[in-house]
């Protein structure tokens, strides 16, 4: 079975926290979005189309 489609996800909204979300360092920010793609990837998601601003990077990655 194909993996299923997401068409409207914000992978780089890690926290609801706006004072975290400014005092995370960014190293620390790249590894929870890659944890966060991980588990929509095991969760069946093999398209995701990003609507939070993530970079082409993460696309590479």
């Amino acid at each position: 079975m194909p993996g299923m489609i997401d068409a409207h996800d914000h992978m780089a909204t890690t926290s609801r926290d706006g004072m975290r979300r400014v005092s995370t360092p960014p190293s620390l920010f790249v590894l929870e979005v890659a944890e966060s793609m991980r588990a929509t990837l095991r969760a069946g998601f093999t398209t995701i189309r990003d609507m939070g601003g993530l970079d082409l990077g993460f696309k590479f990655a």
